[in-house]
């Protein structure tokens, strides 16, 4: 019995340790962005999310869009660093349910749009790339100015979503995004 002791005590106590300096070593602005669960389970995080996306997307595929939306939170959860996870989630609630040939009423469609535009405010708070969800939704907000008025899914007017996608392609910009400039002296020249 004390020869096993010794050796579980141990191992016990590096274990300690090892999740002790996962916790106080996250210096770096990518690092803290991931969550506990993330630092706990290091690089086995996203092959659990990974597989947590793979169910998300039999479920949607059998047509249970609520169990969907419930594995992609979990794989959010197990590794929300990860920015085109985040914009492949908001992109089923802002473009697929959101679309006008899925669902013909509008106050649904705004319903889907809100849904999709938290999912983004999450992700650039979470992820580890802000620039590339501040891009995507500059590019979100732009693509709705296209649609007639009657027809499109958030409620505002197309002066009102040029000013977002302005402000999300700025804030790509600023945070470093290779194309966002350029799609911001687009916008600002139209």
């Amino acid at each position: 019995m004390r020869s096993r002791a010794l050796p579980l005590a141990l191992a016990l106590g590096c274990f300690a340790l090892a999740g002790a300096i996962v916790l106080r070593t996250r210096s770096n602005a990518d690092a803290r962005r991931g969550s506990l669960l993330e630092r706990l389970v290091g690089p086995f995080a996203g092959l659990a999310a990974s597989a947590e996306w793979v169910r998300a997307d039999v479920a949607q595929r059998d047509g249970r869009f609520g169990v969907f939306c419930e594995r992609a939170e979990s794989a959010l959860e197990l590794a929300p660093s990860d920015a085109q996870a985040w914009i492949y989630y908001a992109s089923k609630l802002l473009l697929e349910r959101a679309s006008i040939d899925r669902e013909p009423d509008r106050e649904r469609r705004e319903s889907w749009t809100r849904a999709g535009i938290e999912v983004l405010g999450r992700a650039a708070k979470e992820c580890a790339q802000p620039s590339e969800i501040w891009f995507f939704e500059g590019c979100v907000f732009a693509s709705w100015m296209e649609i007639p008025d009657a027809d499109r899914p958030w409620p505002e007017t197309r002066e009102e979503l040029r000013q977002h996608a302005l402000e999300d392609f700025a804030r790509a910009r600023a945070l470093g995004h290779p194309r966002a400039g350029m799609l911001e002296e687009a916008l600002r020249g139209r």
